[in-house]
Formats: C-alpha cells, sequence, structure tokens
C-alpha cells in the first residue's frame, strides 16, 4: 500500500495507483545521500505540492523484510504525472528510517519531462545500513517546487561492509588496465598515458557535487594540459542527453565513458566506486598519487598537486 505523508499549508492530492533508486553522492547512480542533513531537510521539506502532478511507487524489486549484502542494489519503479508545462522534472526515492534520513543507504534519483513517465531507481548501502520508509519526490529540476510526494513504508537492511576503491587502486601502485571507447570515439588506453599526469573522475550529471568540482577541473585541465595533464571521465549517466547537454555546458572536452547503466557502470562497478566524485591523480609513470573517495579536491589543492606531478613550482607555473 501506498500512503501519503502529512502536508503543510493548503491540502493537496497525491495519487497511488498501486503498490509501488554528497559532500558526494553516493550510490545509486543519480544518488544524492551524502549531503548534509540541513540540506536534506530542505530537500525534502513537506511542502504543499501541485494538485495535478501525481508520483507512485510502482514495484520494489526486494520485498519488505529483506536484508540484503552490502553493495547490493534494490530497484524501485516509480511513475510519475505532471503538466506538460514541467518541462524537466527529477525524481527523488529518498531512504528513511525511524523517520529521519537513513544515514547509510544510498539513492539514486531519476529524471524525466513533463507528462507521464517511469524511472527505475537504485537503493544501496556499502556498509550497515537499513529503512522502513521511502518518501518520493517528485520536483521541477529548475526552481525545485515540489510537484508531488508520496510514502512507501518497507524494512530493508543492508549488511556487511564493501572494500572501497583504495583496495583495487591503492596510492603508491600503478593504476590497473583501464580501456574503453570514449562518447566521442575514441579509444582511450590510460597505460598509454604514461608521460602524462592523469586524473580518472568517477562523476555524473545528476550529481550536485560532481557538478560544482567540474568548473574547477576545467580551469585546471587548461592551464596544464599543454604541459601533459590529461583527465579520463568515467560517467554514471543513464541518459546519453543529460551528459552531452552537460558536458557542453560546462566546456567538458575530456574523453568520457558512458555506458548508459547509471549507478550500475561497468568500471564504477569494477572500481568499486559507490561515492562519486572519485578520482584518482597518477603520475607520469601510471602510479596512483592521490585517491578523493566522494571529490577531486579543491581546485587550488589540485592545482598544486599536478604541479607538482608535472615536475612544476608555483612560481614556474604560466
Amino acid at each position: 500500500m501506498t500512503v501519503s505523508w502529512p502536508q503543510k499549508g493548503p491540502s493537496a492530492v497525491v495519487l497511488a495507483l498501486g503498490a509501488l533508486t554528497c559532500c558526494c553522492c553516493a550510490f545509486g547512480q543519480n544518488s544524492e545521500t551524502n549531503v548534509t542533513m540541513e540540506e536534506l531537510g530542505h530537500l525534502f521539506a513537506f511542502n504543499p505540492p501541485i494538485t495535478n502532478s501525481t508520483v507512485e511507487v510502482v514495484s520494489v524489486s526486494s520485498p519488505s523484510g529483506t536484508t540484503l549484502k552490502a553493495g547490493n542494489a534494490l530497484t524501485v519503479k516509480i511513475r510519475f504525472a505532471c503538466p506538460e508545462s514541467e518541462r524537466n522534472v527529477t525524481i527523488f526515492p529518498q531512504p528513511y528510517w525511524q523517520g529521519r534520513p537513513s544515514p547509510n543507504v544510498h539513492f539514486s534519483r531519476g529524471s524525466g519531462r513533463g507528462g507521464t513517465g517511469e524511472v527505475a531507481s537504485d537503493l544501496g548501502a556499502d556498509k550497515p545500513g537499513q529503512l522502513d520508509e521511502i518518501r518520493v519526490v517528485l520536483k521541477n529540476s529548475s526552481d525545485g517546487k515540489v510537484l508531488a510526494q508520496v510514502s512507501y513504508p518497507t524494512k530493508i537492511n543492508w549488511e556487511g561492509t564493501v572494500p572501497g576503491p583504495e583496495t583495487i587502486a591503492p596510492v603508491g601502485q600503478s593504476f590497473p588496465s583501464l580501456i574503453f571507447t570514449s562518447v566521442q570515439g575514441e579509444t582511450v588506453d590510460v597505460s598509454k598515458l604514461k608521460g602524462s599526469v592523469v586524473l580518472i573522475d568517477f562523476w555524473a550529471s545528476w550529481c550536485g557535487p560532481c557538478l560544482r568540482e567540474i568548473p574547477h577541473l576545467v580551469e585546471v585541465y587548461k592551464k596544464f594540459h599543454s604541459e601533459g595533464f590529461e583527465i579520463v571521465g568515467i560517467s554514471l549517466d543513464s541518459s546519453r542527453k543529460d551528459l552531452d547537454e552537460t558536458l557542453t555546458k560546462l566546456g567538458v572536452t575530456w574523453p568520457q565513458h558512458f555506458d548508459g547503466k547509471g549507478y550500475k557502470n561497468e568500471l564504477s562497478q569494477r572500481f568499486l566506486v559507490t561515492r562519486i566524485p572519485t578520482t584518482f591523480l597518477l603520475d607520469r609513470e601510471g602510479v596512483v598519487r592521490r585517491y578523493d573517495f566522494g571529490s577531486s579536491g579543491d581546485g587550488q589543492g589540485l592545482t598544486a598537486e599536478v604541479e607538482t606531478l608535472l615536475g612544476k613550482s608555483a612560481a614556474q607555473a604560466p
């Protein structure tokens, strides 16, 4: 059974037609859990929704009472309807435990356009976590206006711990083989980038913290690309259109891996990346010199690190 939770202000209608996936973003893909509790409070405030919009949980991949191993995802299918005038909308399936956002359970947000649509979102945890409710919020992507919201009660536990990416590519050791064809049609082979300083960036266009860091990366890339600095992007997007629009808008020109699998991107799973942005900074020999789980570092810090690995000093840098 799907129920709506209390609203503030004028009464609002939330239709449920059946039983219905921080400082970084954490999984699933399109996920937004690693923000502060204050930010979550604003994001999921009980605002009066627009009465002619609806959101419902169609299905959940695991029944209530299920215990999952850390690293395994719970998939939630969500259907929404809103006026055609709402050109871009975002669907947030926020996991809750005992009335508060569940701190260790990550979720992926979905996106769509006005009218009707259905999205599949993932919820998961890389360490012990639990939820007893999924609060789904449908919002206008541009102004954050709440269009509809609904609560779906279900009890899911995660147990165990997933090893972090540092166990796959630890600092001080050579970065593993990584070869793929980019969205630009180029063959990317990280082993052939030896001689350059390389930043491997796991990110997504739906990840707010990622988008805040991209301008820093663009700045550092423009400053040092001619000196031998390369960036390789691994996109956890599920929409090629959203990825392409973001690359163009932010002026990103470095190669990108994209397989459309979002949270289940093959490379993010291979490297055990469960939070984004996550980056590996390699020296000219392909050795990992810096690993940031949930951040690529501030612009100034990254600039200094790249200067050092390029054999430059701040005084020599242009």
